[in-house]
Parts: structure tokens; C-alpha cells; sequence
């Protein structure tokens, strides 16, 4: 979902913040920014929602190294459209601190700081999360397969009995949701809707296949 916030306000990090540590939701600033990933700051109620002792552990987290490559593509769409071109964007994702599975409703929202006197105002991320619900071990487990299908390099997508597209993983959607796909589905069909058969329109079946098949 998205929507678009004003980046009129410019706040200080060293100030400004410290309020949010009365809350009991969870706030972060992060940075989506290819060459700086991660994390500049944290409210309490996120230290404890991440498992972390400190602030300072908070801000070592790594969470560059060893990501797929879906979730290098997530990052640079929140860079994109969130720091760059200020919309406001809501999901739900399940993340795992500790370990343990934890579903929350995120909201990725633009905002201007300073963070240091040496560096001058940067648009970063304040990243709100709600917990969706306690969950059961077997709902652990379901929303754990359903993230790593979510993030796996294998497109993956699910229609409807009348053909109408309802969930697609990450993959999938930069392939099929790009601009020049879009316009190539628009020019072949007169609509850029996403269609199972919109979708079988665009397979290319190679006659050794059916060879074989035979």
C-alpha cells in the first residue's frame, strides 16, 4: 500500500527523537541508500522487539551481508520510493529477532534529519511496527514457508478460478510489474493488467519440450 507524506519538517537526531522512547510501539530510522544500509537509530520498544541490550548493538546489525537477492531489490524500492520520492509504504512482513517468528504490520514513512553538525539534512526512514498477534507454533512455521517463498529467486505467482492475479512473491513482481512489461502487456492485450492468461500469452514453449513430454 502506498501513500505520500510532505518532508517539510526537518528534524535533529540528537533531539528530536528521544520522546518516542516513552512509546510502547516500536519506531527505527533506517537508511535504504545502496552504499549505506542500515540502521541510525532505535526507540526502546524497538531495542526490545529486535532482542537487543543496547543501541549501540542495534546499530551493528548487519543487515547488508549475506541478504537475497529479493531482499536487495525490497531495499531498493524503499530507497526509491520512500527516500527519494517520499510515499509513505505499509506491509506486512514477518521477521525473525532471536530467532523467534514475529508478524508485524510495518509502516515505511519518509523523513528529513540531521544527524550530525558535520553532515547537512538527508532523507531517511522512520520504520513503524506493530506485533499482529501472538502466534501459534503451526502459524510460526506457515508464515516462515510463506517468507521464504516471498524472497525466494523463483517467481512465484497465485491466481484466482477467473484468471485475476492474488499474490505474488517479490521475484515475480519485479519481472512482471516493470514499466517495459506493463507497456508490452498494454500494446499486446490493450490493458497492463496482470492476467493468467495475459501471463500464458508472454511463455514461449520450446517444441523439444513437447517432444519429450510425449
Amino acid at each position: 500500500m502506498h501513500g505520500s507524506a510532505e518532508m517539510t519538517t526537518l528534524y535533529r537526531l540528537d533531539r528530536d527523537l528521544q520522546i518516542l522512547n516513552e512509546l510502547k510501539t516500536a519506531f527505527w530510522i533506517s537508511t535504504y541508500k545502496a552504499e549505506n544500509t542500515g540502521f541510525i537509530w532505535a526507540n526502546l520498544a524497538a531495542l526490545r522487539l529486535w532482542n537487543k541490550p543496547s543501541l549501540e548493538a542495534f546499530l551493528s546489525t548487519d543487515i547488508v551481508s549475506g541478504r537475497s537477492v529479493a531482499v536487495a531489490k525490497i531495499h531498493d524500492e524503499l530507497y526509491q520510493n520512500v527516500q527519494v520520492e517520499g510515499k509513505v509504504i505499509v506491509s506486512r512482513r514477518t521477521m525473525y529477532p532471536g530467532g523467534e517468528a514475529v508478524t508485524l504490520d510495518l509502516e515505511f514513512r519518509p523523513i528529513r534529519m540531521i544527524c550530525s553538525d558535520e553532515q547537512g539534512p538527508v532523507n531517511l526512514v522512520i520504520v513503524t511496527a506493530l506485533p499482529v498477534m501472538v502466534q501459534e507454533e503451526g502459524q510460526k512455521e506457515s508464515n516462515r514457508s510463506h517468507e521464504m517463498l516471498r524472497h525466494s529467486p523463483t517467481m512465484s505467482m497465485l491466481f484466482d478460478a477467473e484468471g485475476r492475479l492474488i499474490q505474488d512473491n517479490v521475484s515475480a513482481h519485479a519481472y512482471y510489474f516493470s514499466p517495459e512489461a506493463a507497456t508490452a502487456r498494454a500494446e499486446r492485450a490493450g490493458s497492463s493488467a496482470l492476467t493468467l492468461g495475459a501471463l500464458l500469452d508472454t511463455c514461449v514453449i520450446d517444441p523439444a519440450d513437447l517432444s519429450e513430454a510425449e
